[in-house]
């Protein structure tokens, strides 16, 4: 319940600070903060060895995690999160069909009937009702395409985490892809002189510089604790609580962000909620 509290959360501060500082400021402030969390905790652990492979694995990992946590972030900048939070929640439901491809494990029958739900659940939240039977990408709700992005890129990295955690122990596989991501982005943001370009008088406001480290901070808590729910085996308990996250953002922004749907979108939230809580049984 902590977890879902925070992840639900910590969507709503993204939305505020990204509106306020951009995208690219919300997303350097705010990872920044979580790879310094896990550096201190892991320095505190101690660090593992790394193969060639395991490394190659983590740079793709990092590669997914910035596409998708930028893409996140830009479709919270501009589109409707009630629709984009449910959308891009559904990631499990492209991490079981991965694994269940190439790591040669199974669905139970309500997994399956989960994942379904969750698929006709992205299809109904994406779209007006007025829309949904043409199924035109124009017709998508704002920042619905953003979060089909981040629900393909989140999906495979978090199948790069379920196949390195059995090597790296359930607290590294995260930590050194959020890292890697990190690096990535800073690389490419100074190539591309993104600290001439980066717009400061749009953090001028102090609660800003409040805003992004929380985000950070809340999203570590969470992974920290639901992997330690998935270490000590409570994976059954603490997964259908947690991905159920999206319907308190969804509530929240609609109490606090004022955001209203169809009655269509607002089933295809409770669908795809739904979908992802049956998925992680």
């Amino acid at each position: 319940m902590i977890v879902l509290l925070l992840w639900g959360l910590s969507d709503i501060l993204v939305v505020l600070a990204v509106r306020r500082a951009g995208a690219s400021a919300a997303f350097l402030l705010s990872q920044s903060i979580i790879v310094l969390l896990y550096l201190g905790a892991g320095l505190l652990i101690g660090m593992p060895s790394l193969t060639t492979t395991t490394a190659l694995l983590v740079m793709l990992g990092g590669i997914l995690s910035l596409a998708g946590t930028l893409s996140f972030f830009k479709g919270l900048e501009q589109g409707v999160v009630s629709v984009l939070s449910p959308v891009a929640g559904c990631a499990p439901l492209v991490t079981v069909a991965t694994v269940l491809l190439f790591l040669g494990e199974s669905l139970t029958a309500l997994q399956m009937a989960g994942a379904g739900i969750a698929v006709l659940g992205v299809l109904f939240s994406s779209f007006r009702k007025r829309d949904i039977f043409s199924l035109e990408l124009k017709m998508l709700e704002r920042g619905a395409a953003y979060g089909f992005i981040a629900l393909i890129c989140w999906g495979l990295m978090f199948a790069l985490v379920d196949f390195l955690t059995p090597s790296l122990g359930w607290f590294y596989p995260l930590f050194l892809i959020k890292a890697a991501a990190l690096v990535l982005f800073m690389l490419y943001f100074t190539a591309q002189n993104g600290w001439q370009n980066m717009q400061w008088q749009r953090m001028a406001a102090h609660w800003v510089w409040i805003l992004l480290p929380l985000i950070g901070v809340l999203e570590f808590a969470g992974h920290l604790l639901y992997g330690y729910g998935v270490s000590i085996d409570q994976t059954a308990l603490v997964a259908p609580i947690a991905f159920a996250y999206p319907a308190l953002t969804v509530i929240i922004a609609h109490l606090l962000l004022r955001e209203r749907l169809d009655g269509s979108q607002y089933a295809g939230v409770a669908m795809a909620v739904l979908g992802i809580v049956l998925i992680t049984v």
